[in-house]
């Protein structure tokens, strides 16, 4: 995060530096906190969906990253069977979400001003997942 940006306006920004997508955030699927020494470690685990899905993923590798692709599930784990996933975390969120995994709002995160959720907002949301 670069100073004074929120965690939602983070997660957009680094997913159009590392992928080329413009996402749209539609849920948070976990807070992580870890205590690292005089300091701690903060993550939001983002659900998002592309803002033009015919939007074209970056292809060159630049400072940001190798590059970006679109996977089904069976090809994230094809590629986690040949050890080519940097880490198993992107398999185990993707596999949560398509097995009806349900995201808290984004109104979950917020400045210390802003606040209880709004009346009638859903505690969770579901997502519709197309069969592959």
């Amino acid at each position: 995060m670069d100073g004074g940006e929120s965690f939602h306006d983070a997660a957009v920004r680094e997913v159009r530096e590392e992928t080329l997508i413009d996402v749209k955030l539609v849920g948070v699927l976990n807070v992580q906190w870890e205590p690292m020494g005089d300091a701690a470690r903060m993550r939001v685990i983002f659900l998002g969906e592309p803002a033009d899905p015919d939007q074209a993923p970056k292809s060159e590798p630049d400072d940001e990253s190798e590059g970006a692709a679109w996977h089904s599930l069976d090809e994230l784990r094809a590629l986690g069977r040949a050890s080519q996933l940097r880490g198993r975390e992107p398999l185990s969120w993707a596999e949560y979400v398509e097995g009806g995994g349900v995201a808290a709002p984004l109104s979950i995160l917020g400045p210390e001003s802003f606040g209880s959720r709004p009346a009638g907002e859903p505690a969770g949301v579901t997502v519709d997942v197309a069969p592959p």
